[in-house]
């Protein structure tokens, strides 16, 4: 064996090679990334999704409004197309501030009757719009991004530790293959290219 390839390890347990060198200091660095840098990079990925998205939320409250619609049929009976919370689609009617007249599908619960005044949001043109995201939505996001930069990061870890034992591990195998090929002659008694 190179000795020169070898170096003495720490702990005084006996020789180790370069590769095994590199393999640790891979390793060091993977776990520093792990437990210092991933989970800062994904708060501060998180922290600014919901920063991004309750700024959206002001901007849209600021053209949005909340208005009273009536429905402009009985809604139908409870069928196949109820939501969750067993509300059916039924067609509703506004007005807005400028005399447009406005009409849009809209949740109501089964059977209820013409005319029931139901709460819609619209926007600057007077068509209807959703309402602007909560808090508890903009930190729902925040979390979302979060959790997908942590798992990411976590899994592109786990690709390069993976794939740099491989790659190590096979390095290791053609020098050992080599190294043998150099000394097996003398241990066996042969010579290289003559049978023993």
């Amino acid at each position: 064996m190179d000795r020169a390839s070898h170096h003495r390890s720490k702990d005084g347990r006996g020789l180790r090679r370069g590769s095994d060198l590199v393999q640790s200091l891979l390793g060091r660095l993977l776990l520093v990334a792990v437990l210092g840098v991933l989970p800062l990079t994904a708060a501060t990925v998180g922290v600014q999704q919901y920063h991004a998205v309750v700024r959206a939320s002001q901007a849209q409250a600021r053209t949005r409004h909340l208005v009273t619609a009536h429905l402009l049929a009985d809604a139908p009976a409870a069928s196949g197309n109820a939501d969750l919370s067993g509300q059916v689609p039924a067609l509703a009617g506004w007005t807005t501030p400028n005399g447009a007249v406005h009409g849009a599908t809209v949740k109501a619960w089964p059977g209820q009757a013409a005319g029931t005044p139901v709460q819609v949001w619209i926007g600057p043109d007077g068509s209807r719009t959703t309402a602007p995201a909560t808090q508890a939505q903009a930190a729902l996001r925040g979390f979302q991004f979060a959790a997908g930069t942590a798992a990411v990061m976590a899994l592109l870890c786990v690709l390069v530790w993976k794939g740099s034992r491989l790659v190590l591990d096979r390095y290791r195998y053609a020098q050992w293959e080599a190294e043998w090929a150099r000394v097996e002659p003398g241990w066996s008694r042969r010579r290289p290219g003559r049978p023993g």
